[in-house]
């Protein structure tokens, strides 16, 4: 197998994947799994090293030093990395689980919420008001996470479909919900008792948040793919990994109130934009079929 070949088995689907994460923190994170794929380092170990170091970012972040800011930057495309370099070496290795899945998904959330909480405080070195600031950054962060569950909400679709796979999201609530039944009667393991009970509670709250969906049938899948490439690269375009990416620009210039503006105006207009399309697209899909 050729090194190309290997980059790509480590992928997931490339049509789901975020532009920055193909061109720059995959292949950055390939040549980590590469150095690291015959030690006994798993991907979960990677995970909650991303973790920390999104930690040690939002302490630089909060600061408001210049170099301190600049460092938080630098952090956070680590931490992008190691995000990426988790998922690789479980295909890789074919060491995955689908707790580590949840994991990394629910890392994903709280490196954000560590980033929110230095920004917010990083404005307090900027001479802004606190309040309208805090209220802004409050707003942005609740923006951020719809914008981010609507992303991985049609991502999980477009999986499903690819892979045929019906009901993708509901089943594995369902799976989530039996390991945590098993989970309760063994002492310990409270950290994936938590893990767990977020998972589900997430993936709820995800699914009724989003507008009555149009269920395009699974013997429509091949059809449902072709419709919806490039929607779901629009989709991507306000991924996490992207939006990371603007926090490091702006990390760079020390102007994280552009990093806000831009989540809260043009990540929700953009949102909406994709959401309409896509609401057309799978009811145009959908009367094709009757």
């Amino acid at each position: 197998m050729s090194l190309y070949q290997e980059y790509k088995s480590s992928l997931k689907i490339t049509a789901g994947e975020e532009l920055f994460d193909l061109i720059l923190f995959r292949p950055m994170a390939f040549v980590l799994v590469k150095g690291i794929s015959s030690t006994r380092i798993t991907p979960n170990q990677l995970t909650f090293a991303g973790i920390l170091i999104f930690i040690a970012a939002g302490v630089f972040i909060s600061t408001g030093s210049i170099e301190a800011v600049f460092a938080a930057g630098l952090f956070i495309v680590i931490g992008n990395v190691l995000d990426c370099a988790d998922g690789q070496l479980a295909r890789v290795n074919q060491s995955g689980s689908e707790f580590g899945r949840i994991l990394d998904g629910m890392g994903d959330y709280i490196s954000a919420i560590l980033l929110f909480i230095g920004i917010g405080l990083w404005g307090n070195s900027q001479s802004y008001d606190p309040l309208i600031w805090w209220g802004l950054v409050i707003v942005t962060g609740v923006a951020y996470g719809w914008q981010a569950s609507l992303v991985d909400y049609y991502r999980n679709e477009f999986v499903s479909h690819f892979e045929g796979k019906e009901n993708f999201i509901t089943d594995e609530i369902e799976r989530s919900k039996d390991k945590l039944l098993k989970l309760k009667n063994v002492k310990g393991n409270r950290f994936n008792k938590f893990i767990l009970s977020s998972y589900i509670l997430y993936s709820t709250i995800q699914i009724k948040m989003q507008p009555k969906q149009i269920k395009i049938d699974i013997s429509s899948s091949q059809q449902y793919v072709k419709n919806n490439l490039l929607i779901i690269r629009l989709w991507c375009f306000n991924g996490t990994s992207t939006l990371k990416f603007l926090a490091v620009i702006c990390c760079f210039i020390n102007r994280l109130d552009i990093f806000i503006v831009y989540v809260l105006v043009f990540g929700t207009i953009w949102s909406l934009f994709i959401l309409i399309l896509q609401k057309k697209g799978d009811k145009k899909l959908l009367m094709s079929t009757i």
